[in-house]
């Protein structure tokens, strides 16, 4: 079995639905350091909003479990 370690804070919690295994979702982010709050790497202002396949897409594995807690509308911080 594969233990994942991610941590996450709910800062606006949204409404409706939690995504399952194979919904497409689309998410906007920021990537930052985690020594600072103002060190922006990239994010979706510059690329675009991301849309995947949950479970099944080839982006970050954290990713994809970090999602299935949030349901439509929420913000949080993912480590």
């Amino acid at each position: 079995m594969l233990f994942r370690s991610i941590r996450y804070y709910i800062f606006n919690k949204g409404e409706g639905i939690f995504p399952k295994t194979n919904d497409i979702v689309a998410i906007e982010f920021k990537v930052r350091l985690l020594d600072s709050d103002t060190t922006l790497c990239y994010s979706s202002d510059e690329s675009g909003i991301v849309y995947f396949k949950v479970e099944r897409d080839n982006i970050e594995t954290g990713l994809h479990e970090a999602i299935t807690y949030l349901n439509v509308g929420s913000e949080a911080y993912v480590i």
